[in-house]
């Protein structure tokens, strides 16, 4: 078994691999950008983003996976922590290797953050970043390089609900497949609602400018 693969990437978490469960309320009807031409097109809509999972390329790697997440569901220290790589990267203030590790996720302990995070990102599939390494979840190894992912969120899972209003009754505006879709607000990571942004489908007016 490979030992070398980064699995620390999985535990980097930013915007991009925001889990949007529950739909954010959105902005309707979000006007689009001003320009000199007489009229502009819709804004673009959401970005298709389907799950990617290139573990299966590798038997090898696709056992120890596995392996690791049956520790995890366990929640096994003693396992995890033999599969922790001796520099592992912890983060980007430069704090790496186990002994931090250890520091940081605490893994003796059974409400440790480390269960979940770990089990969360390894559950969202990754792809494979050279021949000896892998990096999850998929919406971080797999994010579009062109897309800003401080301004753009990823709905997971298949229709996931967006509401006007930060409200499960709320009217829904539209109904999304595992797509990427720019932000309203900036991202709160413990937030229990994300808001985004969708196009109104419109094309509008932008200038009419009259000699005298």
């Amino acid at each position: 078994m490979r030992t070398t693969l980064p699995l620390v990437l999985a535990l980097v978490a930013g915007p991009a691999g925001a889990a949007a469960d529950a739909a954010g309320a959105v902005e309707a009807g979000a006007a689009g950008k001003a320009a000199s031409a007489a009229a502009t097109a819709p804004a673009p809509g959401p970005r298709a983003f389907a799950p990617v999972d290139e573990a299966v390329r590798d038997a090898d790697f696709f056992a120890f996976r596995a392996r690791l997440q049956a520790a995890l569901a366990r929640r096994d220290a003693a396992a995890v922590l033999a599969v922790v790589h001796p520099h592992v990267r912890n983060g980007f203030g430069g704090d790496d290797g186990a002994a931090a590790f250890r520091r940081r996720w605490k893994p003796e302990g059974r409400d440790s953050r480390l269960w979940e995070t770990l089990a969360g990102a390894l559950a969202l599939g990754g792809s494979f970043m050279g021949p000896d390494g892998f990096a999850a979840p998929y919406v971080y190894s797999a994010w579009p390089q062109e897309i800003d992912p401080f301004e753009h969120v990823a709905l997971l899972g298949p229709r996931v609900p967006v509401h006007m209003e930060p409200a499960a009754a709320a009217p829904v505006l539209a109904t999304l497949d595992s797509a990427i879709v720019p932000l309203a607000a900036p991202l709160e990571p413990e937030a229990a609602w994300v808001a985004v942004r969708l196009p109104d489908g419109r094309w509008r007016l932008t200038a009419l400018v009259a000699g005298d």
